[in-house]
């Protein structure tokens, strides 16, 4: 394993360690574990919940559903085979 801050070449593509694939969005780090994409989506989906909380006094249930299942559930379902 090469340590952060190496460059490496696979294929085409130029990245460093640790590195994220755009492709793919995920967040690889140097020894292949899920933390910081964890930690990653963990903040986007908290900085959702905070705007939902936001608007939760002046918008009815079923368009708190609507905003819920279109901003926040797609981190929980993207590459997840149901």
């Amino acid at each position: 394993m090469k340590p952060p801050g190496l460059p490496f070449t696979y294929e085409r593509y130029e990245a460093f360690w640790p590195f994220t694939w755009p492709m793919i969005l995920m967040n690889i780090d140097e020894y292949l574990t899920w933390d910081n994409h964890i930690l990653s989506i963990r903040q986007k989906v908290t900085r959702n919940l905070s705007i939902l909380k936001k608007v939760k006094p002046v918008l009815k249930v079923e368009n708190l559903i609507d905003i819920y299942r279109s901003i926040i559930e797609p981190y929980f379902t993207y590459c997840c085979i149901v």
